[in-house]
């Protein structure tokens, strides 16, 4: 399954938002774009050139999302999380819809095109009903026939598949095959959860975007999950099952230890103390003692693994390894994740999003970020920029011809850019001092007496030290 384009009316700060998720997607009735489709193309297929993008699926690859803080990143991914799970989990996953709703309105609505997988996405009876893609949609409402006007409603709605067939036989029906989302928040902790936030992890489904919606909600079960397979592995009453666990644990094994965690930081074992990691000096650390940014990574990449396994019986299967030895978990899912870069260093940034798609080659992922190096890592044209609050424009995805500019960019015209718009990347300090510095030159170059400025030849000398190479034209 993967997401097509994400329309939104009154649902907070958003009076409107409509995203093409996937503009390389080119549908019967989009001729028109195919000239930007192919400078986009051209970009993707000049730095990948080894990675082409399959004209019969675009929909892979990383989509990122920027805009300033209050801006609504974290609406668009909990928008497109309600409209996969549909009513039902929606409510069980917001406790209250309060403030969901744009104020002065009655009715929010979230309309998401899905784009199934014919070989895998199945209704409960097996069948695939979908040509091409299709609508799933909710509205939240206020209840007309309570007193005062609360509480609101989450119910199925109807703006765009216009009585055709719907995800109430697909991803929102139970026990269905395939139809995998999954949505992990800014925490993305280990340990810690609250008894509400352990119920939501107790449900599968739910599972799979409970820290998104809840900040006390944990991955914990993803190191329960190692800690099952090391014992089913050992201990199961068959040998089929040991098989299968031992082979699902070695996968994970090859996947941590293929340069996720960096600085020769491996996968080391599991046990019943939990996940335990060996460092270049062949150290071994336990994941609870490592720092928050090496467990929320760690912990989110092992879920990931958790839900493909869980999801697809087949997924031992879909593990390919390249003529390198570079190991691949080919199975298709919607990955959200807000602030990816969050504990993250630098280096780190810059790395994890080629390294998430080249190891998860059929994954869309869509992430939200602050961070120019995490940006960089876009593929298919896919940024999209959110206008800050209070501003009149309007949400868009970059230009072709933004998206190559961002892509070859440096990390100062990144940030300037309409994707961040930082308009001065130093410091204020730097500011004022680059000012004294100016004015110190033109002083010096009229040769101006000032007596209170006695000492300004020192410091216009200092100041000329310390910018020595460093001014630019930022």
């Amino acid at each position: 399954m993967y997401v097509r384009r994400l329309v939104c009316k009154n649902v907070r700060g958003f009076e409107e938002i409509d995203l093409d998720l996937c503009p390389m997607y080119e549908a019967p009735n989009r001729s028109d774009r195919r000239k930007e489709l192919a400078a986009l193309s051209a970009v993707d297929g000049l730095l990948a050139p080894d990675e082409p993008t399959p004209a019969d699926n675009p929909f892979p690859g990383w989509t990122v999302i920027t805009g300033d803080n209050g801006s609504g990143k974290s609406t668009v991914l909990k928008s497109i999380a309600l409209a996969l799970l549909g009513p039902e989990k929606a409510r069980s996953l917001i406790q209250s819809y309060d403030g969901w709703v744009t104020v002065g309105q009655k009715r929010g609505e979230i309309s998401l095109e899905i784009r199934p997988d014919a070989s895998i996405d199945k209704t409960r009876a097996g069948g695939h009903p979908y040509k091409d893609t299709f609508w799933a949609e909710i509205d939240v409402h206020m209840d007309e026939d309570q007193p005062g006007g609360a509480p609101w409603i989450v119910s199925p709605s109807d703006h765009f598949k216009h009585k055709k067939l719907g995800a109430q036989t697909g991803p929102w029906q139970l026990a269905t095959a395939g139809w995998l989302g999954i949505g992990y928040g800014p925490f993305r902790r280990l340990y810690g959860s609250s008894p509400t936030a352990a119920g939501l992890e107790a449900d599968p489904i739910k599972a799979r975007f409970a820290t998104l919606f809840m900040e006390d909600a944990t991955l914990r079960e993803a190191e329960k999950w190692l800690q099952d397979l090391d014992y089913v592995s050992a201990r199961a009453s068959t040998q089929d099952q040991q098989r299968r666990a031992g082979a699902q644990l070695a996968v994970v094994q090859e996947i941590l230890s293929a340069d996720f965690l960096r600085n020769g930081m491996t996968f080391d074992r599991v046990d019943a103390s939990g996940v335990w990691l060996k460092d270049a000096d062949r150290r071994h650390l336990r994941l609870s003692d490592m720092s928050e940014g090496y467990r929320a990574a760690l912990a989110m990449l092992i879920d990931i693994v958790r839900h493909l396994f869980l999801c697809y019986d087949d997924a031992i299967d879909r593990v390919h390894r390249d003529e390198q030895g570079r190991v691949s978990l080919k199975a298709p899912a919607v990955v959200i994740i807000d602030e990816i870069d969050a504990h993250l260093h630098p280096a780190w940034q810059r790395e994890i999003g080629p390294w998430l798609t080249s190891h998860f080659p059929l994954i869309q992922f869509i992430v939200t970020t602050h961070s120019p190096l995490v940006c960089q890592a876009a593929t298919g044209g896919r940024i999209y920029v959110l206008p800050s609050p209070g501003s009149s424009d309007e949400p868009r995805r970059v230009t072709a011809a933004e998206y190559e500019h961002l892509l070859a960019a440096d990390t100062d015209e990144v940030l300037a850019s309409p994707a961040f718009q930082v308009r001065q990347p130093r410091p204020p300090r730097v500011i004022r001092a680059m000012k004294r510095h100016a004015e110190l030159q033109q002083l010096a170059l009229f040769e101006v007496e000032v007596p209170a400025e006695a000492r300004a030849a020192d410091e216009l000398e200092q100041l000329e030290l310390f910018f020595e190479g460093r001014l630019t034209e930022h």
